[in-house]
Protein backbone atom coordinates (compact mmCIF):
# COMPACT_ATOMS: atom_id res chain seq x y z
CA UNK A 1 0.00 0.00 0.00
CA UNK A 2 1.30 3.46 -1.21
CA UNK A 3 0.60 6.00 1.64
CA UNK A 4 1.38 10.07 0.27
CA UNK A 5 1.36 12.87 2.81
CA UNK A 6 1.17 16.30 1.21
CA UNK A 7 0.88 19.92 2.85
CA UNK A 8 -1.05 22.83 1.26
CA UNK A 9 -2.54 25.90 2.23
CA UNK A 10 -6.32 24.89 2.14
CA UNK A 11 -7.90 21.19 1.29
CA UNK A 12 -8.55 21.88 -2.02
CA UNK A 13 -5.21 22.14 -2.88
CA UNK A 14 -4.16 19.08 -1.12
CA UNK A 15 -6.50 16.40 -2.35
CA UNK A 16 -5.55 18.02 -5.89
CA UNK A 17 -2.17 17.06 -5.31
CA UNK A 18 -2.97 13.64 -3.84
CA UNK A 19 -4.82 12.95 -6.79
CA UNK A 20 -2.41 14.17 -9.22
CA UNK A 21 0.60 11.78 -7.22
CA UNK A 22 -1.96 8.83 -6.40
CA UNK A 23 -4.71 8.75 -8.99
CA UNK A 24 -8.77 9.48 -8.76
CA UNK A 25 -8.95 6.55 -6.57
CA UNK A 26 -6.65 7.76 -3.45
CA UNK A 27 -8.52 7.51 -0.23
CA UNK A 28 -8.10 10.17 2.46
CA UNK A 29 -6.55 8.84 5.84
CA UNK A 30 -6.33 11.60 7.85
CA UNK A 31 -6.30 15.54 7.97
CA UNK A 32 -4.94 17.96 10.16
CA UNK A 33 -3.73 21.57 10.08
CA UNK A 34 -0.85 23.15 11.79
CA UNK A 35 0.94 26.35 11.96
CA UNK A 36 -2.22 27.57 8.99
CA UNK A 37 -0.93 24.53 6.69
CA UNK A 38 -3.35 21.49 5.73
CA UNK A 39 -1.82 18.26 6.07
CA UNK A 40 -3.10 15.71 5.04
CA UNK A 41 -2.81 11.85 4.57
CA UNK A 42 -4.11 9.14 1.72
CA UNK A 43 -3.47 5.92 0.24
CA UNK A 44 -3.95 4.93 -3.19
CA UNK A 45 -4.94 1.03 -1.97
CA UNK A 46 -8.43 0.94 -1.17
CA UNK A 47 -8.96 0.06 2.50
CA UNK A 48 -11.83 -3.46 2.86
CA UNK A 49 -15.17 -2.10 3.12
CA UNK A 50 -15.35 1.14 0.54
CA UNK A 51 -17.26 0.40 -2.22
CA UNK A 52 -17.89 3.94 -3.81
CA UNK A 53 -15.19 5.47 -5.69
CA UNK A 54 -13.50 8.35 -4.82
CA UNK A 55 -13.45 9.79 -8.33
CA UNK A 56 -17.02 10.27 -8.60
CA UNK A 57 -16.53 11.99 -5.25
CA UNK A 58 -14.26 14.19 -7.02
CA UNK A 59 -15.59 14.83 -10.14
CA UNK A 60 -18.72 16.14 -8.31
CA UNK A 61 -17.09 18.10 -5.39
CA UNK A 62 -16.90 21.50 -6.91
CA UNK A 63 -20.28 21.62 -8.13
CA UNK A 64 -21.72 19.93 -5.20
CA UNK A 65 -20.11 20.81 -1.99
CA UNK A 66 -17.61 23.90 -2.42
CA UNK A 67 -19.59 27.00 -1.34
CA UNK A 68 -20.45 29.03 -4.93
CA UNK A 69 -19.60 32.63 -3.70
CA UNK A 70 -21.43 34.15 -6.33
CA UNK A 71 -24.93 33.01 -5.13
CA UNK A 72 -24.20 33.25 -1.60
CA UNK A 73 -26.72 36.08 -1.00
CA UNK A 74 -29.49 34.48 -3.04
CA UNK A 75 -28.45 31.02 -0.53
CA UNK A 76 -28.71 33.47 2.74
CA UNK A 77 -31.90 34.89 1.68
CA UNK A 78 -33.84 31.49 1.49
CA UNK A 79 -31.96 30.88 4.35
CA UNK A 80 -34.04 33.84 6.52
CA UNK A 81 -37.37 32.92 4.57
CA UNK A 82 -37.27 29.68 6.78
CA UNK A 83 -36.24 31.49 9.74
CA UNK A 84 -32.62 32.77 11.35
CA UNK A 85 -31.89 29.65 13.89
CA UNK A 86 -32.01 26.34 11.84
CA UNK A 87 -31.53 23.51 13.66
CA UNK A 88 -28.21 21.68 14.50
CA UNK A 89 -26.75 18.56 12.90
CA UNK A 90 -24.55 16.20 15.41
CA UNK A 91 -21.28 18.35 14.88
CA UNK A 92 -23.01 21.83 15.31
CA UNK A 93 -24.44 22.64 12.25
CA UNK A 94 -27.76 23.53 10.16
CA UNK A 95 -28.64 20.05 9.61
CA UNK A 96 -31.36 21.22 7.30
CA UNK A 97 -28.64 23.41 5.09
CA UNK A 98 -26.07 21.24 4.39
CA UNK A 99 -26.68 19.95 0.62
CA UNK A 100 -24.54 16.86 -0.06
CA UNK A 101 -24.66 15.20 -3.49
CA UNK A 102 -25.79 11.41 -3.44
CA UNK A 103 -21.83 10.54 -3.52
CA UNK A 104 -21.00 12.49 -0.23
CA UNK A 105 -23.98 10.93 1.57
CA UNK A 106 -22.59 7.41 0.10
CA UNK A 107 -18.93 8.49 1.04
CA UNK A 108 -20.46 9.60 4.76
CA UNK A 109 -21.70 5.65 5.13
CA UNK A 110 -18.68 4.16 3.82
CA UNK A 111 -16.53 6.64 6.33
CA UNK A 112 -18.90 4.94 9.44
CA UNK A 113 -18.90 1.60 8.11
CA UNK A 114 -14.76 1.81 8.31
CA UNK A 115 -14.73 3.03 11.04
CA UNK A 116 -16.75 0.40 12.54
CA UNK A 117 -14.86 -2.11 10.68
CA UNK A 118 -11.31 -0.77 12.80
CA UNK A 119 -12.91 0.19 16.73
CA UNK A 120 -11.97 -3.68 17.83
CA UNK A 121 -7.97 -3.46 16.20
CA UNK A 122 -5.55 -3.01 19.02
CA UNK A 123 -3.47 -0.58 16.94
CA UNK A 124 -6.39 1.54 15.06
CA UNK A 125 -5.29 3.18 11.67
CA UNK A 126 -6.33 6.72 11.36
CA UNK A 127 -9.64 6.58 10.41
CA UNK A 128 -10.55 7.28 6.59
CA UNK A 129 -12.51 10.22 5.43
CA UNK A 130 -13.69 11.07 1.92
CA UNK A 131 -12.57 13.80 0.51
CA UNK A 132 -15.82 14.96 -0.43
CA UNK A 133 -16.94 14.79 3.50
CA UNK A 134 -14.06 16.75 4.76
CA UNK A 135 -15.25 19.79 1.78
CA UNK A 136 -18.60 19.30 3.13
CA UNK A 137 -17.65 19.77 6.66
CA UNK A 138 -15.76 22.91 6.19
CA UNK A 139 -18.32 24.83 4.09
CA UNK A 140 -21.21 24.09 6.35
CA UNK A 141 -18.81 25.82 8.70
CA UNK A 142 -18.41 28.77 6.08
CA UNK A 143 -22.25 29.09 5.66
CA UNK A 144 -22.56 29.11 9.61
CA UNK A 145 -20.17 31.80 9.87
CA UNK A 146 -21.44 34.16 7.04
CA UNK A 147 -25.05 33.77 8.46
CA UNK A 148 -23.82 34.95 12.17
CA UNK A 149 -22.21 37.94 10.37
CA UNK A 150 -25.25 38.43 8.68
CA UNK A 151 -27.25 38.35 11.57
CA UNK A 152 -24.93 40.77 13.49
CA UNK A 153 -25.27 43.54 10.10
CA UNK A 154 -28.95 43.09 10.02
CA UNK A 155 -28.88 44.41 13.69
CA UNK A 156 -26.85 47.19 13.38
CA UNK A 157 -28.43 48.74 10.03
CA UNK A 158 -31.74 48.73 12.17
CA UNK A 159 -30.31 50.44 14.82
CA UNK A 160 -28.55 52.88 12.40
CA UNK A 161 -31.56 53.59 10.41
CA UNK A 162 -33.97 53.97 13.43
CA UNK A 163 -31.87 57.09 14.77
CA UNK A 164 -31.59 58.27 11.36
CA UNK A 165 -35.72 58.22 11.43
CA UNK A 166 -35.49 59.85 14.69
CA UNK A 167 -33.33 62.60 14.23
CA UNK A 168 -34.01 63.25 10.33
CA UNK A 169 -38.08 62.56 9.93
CA UNK A 170 -38.65 65.16 6.80
CA UNK A 171 -38.65 63.61 3.30
CA UNK A 172 -39.72 60.02 4.61
CA UNK A 173 -41.88 58.11 2.60
CA UNK A 174 -45.31 58.17 4.26
CA UNK A 175 -45.06 54.40 5.92
CA UNK A 176 -41.93 55.31 7.43
CA UNK A 177 -43.43 58.94 8.43
CA UNK A 178 -45.96 57.26 10.32
CA UNK A 179 -43.63 55.05 12.35
CA UNK A 180 -43.93 55.15 15.99
CA UNK A 181 -40.48 56.87 16.43
CA UNK A 182 -40.87 59.14 13.80
CA UNK A 183 -43.93 60.63 15.23
CA UNK A 184 -43.00 60.55 18.72
CA UNK A 185 -39.94 62.55 17.77
CA UNK A 186 -42.64 64.99 15.79
CA UNK A 187 -44.42 65.25 18.84
CA UNK A 188 -41.90 66.65 20.41
CA UNK A 189 -40.07 64.05 22.45
CA UNK A 190 -36.51 63.91 22.69
CA UNK A 191 -34.45 61.16 21.26
CA UNK A 192 -33.23 59.65 24.40
CA UNK A 193 -36.20 58.80 25.94
CA UNK A 194 -37.42 57.51 22.79
CA UNK A 195 -34.64 55.18 21.97
CA UNK A 196 -34.93 54.39 25.94
CA UNK A 197 -38.44 53.19 25.90
CA UNK A 198 -38.47 51.21 22.58
CA UNK A 199 -38.89 48.32 24.33
CA UNK A 200 -42.62 49.04 24.96
CA UNK A 201 -43.30 49.74 21.23
CA UNK A 202 -40.92 47.97 19.23
CA UNK A 203 -42.77 45.65 16.44
CA UNK A 204 -46.04 47.21 17.17
CA UNK A 205 -48.39 48.86 14.92
CA UNK A 206 -48.09 52.77 14.79
CA UNK A 207 -50.84 53.67 17.02
CA UNK A 208 -50.71 50.80 19.76
CA UNK A 209 -47.07 51.41 19.71
CA UNK A 210 -47.53 55.04 20.65
CA UNK A 211 -49.94 53.86 23.43
CA UNK A 212 -47.62 51.57 24.56
CA UNK A 213 -44.90 54.29 24.74
CA UNK A 214 -47.20 56.64 27.15
CA UNK A 215 -48.16 53.92 29.17
CA UNK A 216 -44.44 53.12 29.80
CA UNK A 217 -43.78 57.14 30.11
CA UNK A 218 -46.29 57.34 32.82
CA UNK A 219 -45.70 54.79 35.03
CA UNK A 220 -41.68 55.62 34.70
CA UNK A 221 -42.47 59.35 35.92
CA UNK A 222 -45.51 58.39 38.31
CA UNK A 223 -43.95 58.37 42.12
CA UNK A 224 -44.05 54.85 43.64
CA UNK A 225 -46.82 55.80 46.19
CA UNK A 226 -47.80 59.32 45.56
CA UNK A 227 -50.70 59.41 48.56
CA UNK A 228 -47.90 58.36 51.13
CA UNK A 229 -46.83 62.13 50.99
CA UNK A 230 -49.87 63.15 52.51
CA UNK A 231 -48.98 60.99 55.83
CA UNK A 232 -45.91 63.20 56.40
CA UNK A 233 -45.97 65.85 59.63
CA UNK A 234 -44.17 67.99 58.05
CA UNK A 235 -44.67 69.17 54.23
CA UNK A 236 -42.45 71.75 52.48
CA UNK A 237 -43.65 73.35 49.41
CA UNK A 238 -41.08 74.98 46.82
CA UNK A 239 -40.55 76.58 43.81
CA UNK A 240 -40.08 79.75 41.60
CA UNK A 241 -42.29 82.98 42.37
CA UNK A 242 -45.36 82.52 39.94
CA UNK A 243 -45.09 78.98 39.69
CA UNK A 244 -48.49 78.39 41.44
CA UNK A 245 -46.26 77.31 45.15
CA UNK A 246 -48.62 79.22 47.48
CA UNK A 247 -51.87 78.25 46.13
CA UNK A 248 -50.64 74.48 46.02
CA UNK A 249 -49.58 74.93 49.78
CA UNK A 250 -53.32 75.88 50.64
CA UNK A 251 -54.79 73.35 47.96
CA UNK A 252 -52.62 70.87 50.38
CA UNK A 253 -53.90 71.86 53.64
CA UNK A 254 -57.16 71.40 52.17
CA UNK A 255 -56.59 67.80 51.12
CA UNK A 256 -55.22 66.95 54.54
CA UNK A 257 -58.14 68.52 56.29
CA UNK A 258 -60.32 66.21 54.27
CA UNK A 259 -57.66 63.08 54.63
CA UNK A 260 -57.52 63.45 58.02
CA UNK A 261 -60.22 65.05 60.12
CA UNK A 262 -59.70 65.50 63.82
CA UNK A 263 -55.97 66.59 63.54
CA UNK A 264 -55.32 70.43 63.95
CA UNK A 265 -53.47 71.34 60.34
CA UNK A 266 -52.18 74.80 59.68
CA UNK A 267 -50.49 76.31 57.30
CA UNK A 268 -46.82 77.97 57.42
CA UNK A 269 -44.97 80.88 55.49
CA UNK A 270 -40.61 80.29 55.84
CA UNK A 271 -39.64 84.11 54.52
CA UNK A 272 -36.31 85.61 55.91
CA UNK A 273 -37.88 89.29 54.19
CA UNK A 274 -41.73 89.27 55.33
CA UNK A 275 -42.85 90.16 59.40
CA UNK A 276 -46.22 88.81 58.68
CA UNK A 277 -48.06 86.22 56.49
CA UNK A 278 -48.42 87.06 52.62
CA UNK A 279 -51.83 88.38 52.76
CA UNK A 280 -52.49 85.80 49.81
CA UNK A 281 -51.85 82.93 52.25
CA UNK A 282 -53.90 84.42 55.04
CA UNK A 283 -57.04 84.64 52.39
CA UNK A 284 -56.30 80.94 52.04
CA UNK A 285 -56.30 80.25 55.14
CA UNK A 286 -59.23 81.81 56.45
CA UNK A 287 -61.49 80.49 53.41
CA UNK A 288 -60.07 77.09 54.90
CA UNK A 289 -60.67 78.00 58.33
CA UNK A 290 -56.88 76.86 59.54
CA UNK A 291 -54.39 78.51 61.64
CA UNK A 292 -51.24 80.01 60.25
CA UNK A 293 -47.54 80.53 61.62
CA UNK A 294 -44.94 82.70 60.07
CA UNK A 295 -41.25 81.03 60.25
CA UNK A 296 -38.18 82.42 59.52
CA UNK A 297 -34.81 80.65 58.62
CA UNK A 298 -32.54 81.99 60.86
CA UNK A 299 -34.56 80.67 63.94
CA UNK A 300 -32.13 77.90 65.23
CA UNK A 301 -33.41 74.57 63.77
CA UNK A 302 -33.50 72.67 67.53
CA UNK A 303 -36.08 75.26 68.57
CA UNK A 304 -38.13 74.44 65.36
CA UNK A 305 -40.58 72.12 66.97
CA UNK A 306 -41.77 74.84 69.68
CA UNK A 307 -42.67 77.05 66.57
CA UNK A 308 -44.82 74.29 64.86
CA UNK A 309 -46.60 72.56 67.45
CA UNK A 310 -49.74 70.91 65.13
CA UNK A 311 -50.56 68.02 64.22
CA UNK A 312 -49.12 68.79 60.27
CA UNK A 313 -48.49 71.75 58.57
CA UNK A 314 -47.77 72.44 55.19
CA UNK A 315 -45.24 75.28 55.00
CA UNK A 316 -45.33 77.50 51.47
CA UNK A 317 -41.07 78.14 50.84
CA UNK A 318 -40.60 81.81 50.24
CA UNK A 319 -36.52 81.47 49.73
CA UNK A 320 -34.36 81.53 47.52
CA UNK A 321 -33.42 78.09 46.18
CA UNK A 322 -30.07 77.75 47.83
CA UNK A 323 -31.54 79.09 50.77
CA UNK A 324 -34.22 76.64 50.84
CA UNK A 325 -32.31 73.45 50.37
CA UNK A 326 -29.90 74.40 52.76
CA UNK A 327 -33.33 74.93 55.76
CA UNK A 328 -34.62 71.81 54.60
CA UNK A 329 -31.41 69.94 54.58
CA UNK A 330 -31.08 71.11 58.20
CA UNK A 331 -34.60 69.95 59.07
CA UNK A 332 -34.38 66.83 57.49
CA UNK A 333 -31.31 66.23 59.70
CA UNK A 334 -32.71 67.04 62.66
CA UNK A 335 -36.84 66.29 62.60
CA UNK A 336 -36.14 63.33 60.19
CA UNK A 337 -36.97 62.23 56.80
CA UNK A 338 -40.12 60.42 57.77
CA UNK A 339 -41.84 62.78 59.38
CA UNK A 340 -41.22 65.73 56.32
CA UNK A 341 -41.53 65.74 52.55
CA UNK A 342 -40.88 68.15 49.89
CA UNK A 343 -43.17 68.80 46.57
CA UNK A 344 -41.64 71.28 44.17
CA UNK A 345 -44.34 73.12 41.94
CA UNK A 346 -43.19 72.96 38.45
CA UNK A 347 -46.25 75.54 36.08
CA UNK A 348 -47.88 73.58 33.12
CA UNK A 349 -46.00 75.81 29.51
CA UNK A 350 -42.86 75.93 31.54
CA UNK A 351 -40.07 75.20 29.46
CA UNK A 352 -37.94 71.93 28.85
CA UNK A 353 -34.46 74.38 29.82
CA UNK A 354 -36.14 76.00 32.98
CA UNK A 355 -37.19 72.30 34.34
CA UNK A 356 -34.38 71.35 33.78
CA UNK A 357 -32.51 74.51 35.91
CA UNK A 358 -35.16 74.10 38.72
CA UNK A 359 -34.76 70.36 39.40
CA UNK A 360 -30.89 71.05 39.39
CA UNK A 361 -31.32 73.70 42.25
CA UNK A 362 -33.34 71.19 44.33
CA UNK A 363 -31.84 67.97 43.23
CA UNK A 364 -30.42 67.30 46.98
CA UNK A 365 -33.70 67.29 48.00
CA UNK A 366 -34.94 64.63 46.09
CA UNK A 367 -38.67 66.65 45.88
CA UNK A 368 -41.96 65.00 44.26
CA UNK A 369 -42.88 66.82 41.36
CA UNK A 370 -46.15 69.04 41.53
CA UNK A 371 -47.67 69.97 37.90
CA UNK A 372 -49.26 73.18 38.42
CA UNK A 373 -51.91 75.26 36.64
CA UNK A 374 -52.49 72.63 34.02
CA UNK A 375 -55.60 74.21 33.48
CA UNK A 376 -53.92 77.17 32.32
CA UNK A 377 -51.20 75.79 29.43
CA UNK A 378 -50.11 71.84 29.16
CA UNK A 379 -47.11 70.50 29.59
CA UNK A 380 -45.69 68.89 26.34
CA UNK A 381 -43.72 66.51 25.27
CA UNK A 382 -40.67 67.89 25.43
CA UNK A 383 -41.18 68.68 29.20
CA UNK A 384 -42.14 64.89 30.14
CA UNK A 385 -38.66 63.92 28.37
CA UNK A 386 -36.81 66.63 30.35
CA UNK A 387 -38.90 65.14 33.92
CA UNK A 388 -37.83 61.64 32.52
CA UNK A 389 -34.18 62.26 31.92
CA UNK A 390 -33.63 64.04 35.04
CA UNK A 391 -35.76 60.67 37.05
CA UNK A 392 -37.85 62.96 38.41
CA UNK A 393 -41.26 61.42 39.75
CA UNK A 394 -44.48 63.32 39.84
CA UNK A 395 -46.88 62.73 42.40
CA UNK A 396 -49.65 65.36 42.64
CA UNK A 397 -51.61 67.01 39.61
CA UNK A 398 -53.01 70.21 39.83
CA UNK A 399 -55.69 72.06 37.19
CA UNK A 400 -58.11 73.81 38.34
CA UNK A 401 -58.73 77.24 40.29
CA UNK A 402 -60.74 75.95 43.16
CA UNK A 403 -59.22 75.07 46.33
CA UNK A 404 -61.08 71.89 47.95
CA UNK A 405 -61.01 68.68 46.39
CA UNK A 406 -58.44 70.56 43.57
CA UNK A 407 -55.65 67.77 43.50
CA UNK A 408 -55.03 64.49 41.73
CA UNK A 409 -52.51 62.11 42.76
CA UNK A 410 -50.34 61.50 40.02
CA UNK A 411 -50.47 57.37 39.28
CA UNK A 412 -49.41 55.94 36.00
CA UNK A 413 -52.21 55.52 34.69
CA UNK A 414 -53.50 59.27 35.70
CA UNK A 415 -50.47 60.61 33.96
CA UNK A 416 -50.39 58.56 30.92
CA UNK A 417 -54.40 59.14 30.00
CA UNK A 418 -53.14 62.74 30.76
CA UNK A 419 -50.15 62.24 28.26
CA UNK A 420 -52.43 60.40 25.56
CA UNK A 421 -55.18 63.53 25.66
CA UNK A 422 -52.47 65.74 24.94
CA UNK A 423 -50.44 64.13 22.41
CA UNK A 424 -50.27 66.52 19.07
CA UNK A 425 -47.73 65.70 16.24
CA UNK A 426 -48.45 67.93 12.95
CA UNK A 427 -50.64 66.13 10.46
CA UNK A 428 -51.01 62.86 12.44
CA UNK A 429 -52.92 64.01 15.41
CA UNK A 430 -56.42 62.69 13.90
CA UNK A 431 -55.58 59.68 13.36
CA UNK A 432 -55.04 58.06 16.64
CA UNK A 433 -57.64 57.42 19.31
CA UNK A 434 -57.02 56.43 22.34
Amino acid sequence: MTTLTVQAADTATAMDQIVEKLGADAMILSTTKRNGKVIMQATNDSPEGFEVPISSQLADRSEDVQPDRTRSPNSFGEMFSQGMHPSLGPDGLPAEHIQLSPQAKASAKVGAALSHSQSGSKASAPSAMPAMAVQSHDGAHSVVSALQSVNKRIATLEDTLSGMMITEPDGLNPELQASTAVQLKRAGYDSSTISRLRPAYAGLPYEAGITAFLDMLGGELSALDSESIMKKRILYVVGATGSGRTTLAAKLAASLKGMHPGKEIALASLNNAQTELDSKLKNFARILNLPTTLLRPDIPIQNFDKMTDFDMLVIDVCLPADEAVEHIAKAATHLGESQMGCLLSIPGGTSSKMIELTLQRFATLHPTVALTKLDECETGAAEFSMLANYQARIGVLSGTRAVIDALAFATGSVLGQYLKENFHTDGYQDKISF
